[in-house]
């Protein structure tokens, strides 16, 4: 896609699963995306190169996706400035309101899907012109959620994760020639086991302190990623206390956390599971490589 449709992108994501997923659905179709894990990097970053295309997640410590958005709509002219498209796992009414606000002109759901990012760089025209440009005039002068009747849509039976989403990471990864799909996904996985304790530790800390934006921030990150592989249910129950964090509903923040510890559990065994059987049987990873080389 890059050779017919080149671009100049860059990936704002301060979750890391998150943005090595993406950065891998990119590559996959031929961009070379460069990255940066909060706005204010991202502004820097900017300032010395030119993008056509800017991918921002809305939630990211240092200064988030709104922030940064609107600097980028004071600092560059019209003929300058990226296209900003936002990433978004918010389940708040009125989010995608509030990044159309402050500039970002398209936007996309996570987890994100292959054929809705294409969908979505397809759209977009490079911009005519270079860094020396750039420096020259520099100085002149739809967002969908994620909710929860959708989630609740995605989820297999009652089973504590989504194995399609699995086999979608799995089918996003065979894209790359360089990169083995098996050993990716084991390494997403074990990602998400490792760092999900810390984060829950986390939550726990920031309940006590009554501290709602990094308690907010954390339960973001959390259902995000857990999106991502599938754990619906708990991607549900995350969504839920962002929502009592902006609602500041102290007497349920409790209870509610104990609902998403026990959720992990079940998500961590059955990831455990999953893997397992990936082990027993990887004959199809090589039916994928062969279908894309024929593709391509």
């Amino acid at each position: 896609m890059a050779k017919k449709h080149p671009l100049r992108i860059l990936l704002v994501e301060d979750n890391i699963l998150n943005q090595r997923m993406i950065k891998l659905m990119l590559e996959g179709m031929g961009y070379q995306p460069d990255t940066a894990n909060n706005g204010l990097e991202a502004l820097s970053i900017l300032h010395s190169q030119v993008y056509d295309v800017v991918l921002m997640d809305v939630q990211m410590p240092e200064m988030d996706g709104l922030t940064a958005t609107q600097r980028i709509y004071q600092e560059w002219t019209a003929n300058t400035r990226p296209w900003i498209i936002a990433l978004t796992a918010s389940a708040m009414w009125g989010e995608r309101d509030k990044c159309l606000a402050s500039g970002m002109n398209d936007y996309l759901s996570k987890p994100i899907r292959i054929k809705e990012l294409m969908d979505v760089l397809k759209k977009i025209q490079p911009l005519n012109i270079t860094q020396n440009q750039l420096n020259t005039t520099q100085n002149q002068h739809g967002i969908q959620d994620i909710q929860t009747e959708e989630l609740k849509n995605k989820q297999e039976n009652d089973s504590p994760i989504h194995a399609a989403s699995l086999y979608d990471i799995l089918q996003m990864a065979s894209f790359n020639p360089s990169i083995d799909p098996l050993e990716f996904l084991f390494e997403t996985i074990d990602y998400y086991i490792q760092e999900t304790p810390k984060v829950l530790d986390d939550i726990h800390i920031y309940m006590k302190q009554n501290n709602y934006q990094p308690l907010r921030r954390a339960t973001h990150t959390l259902a995000s990623t857990s999106a991502t592989l599938g754990a619906v249910n708990l991607a549900i129950l995350c969504t839920e206390l962002e929502v009592m964090t902006v609602n500041e509903e102290l007497e349920k923040f409790a209870l509610q956390i104990s609902k998403i510890e026990s959720e992990y559990g079940s998500v961590k065994l059955a990831l455990e599971n999953e893997r397992k059987k990936y082990l027993k049987n990887t004959t199809y990873i090589h039916t994928y490589k062969q279908t894309n080389k024929q593709t391509n």
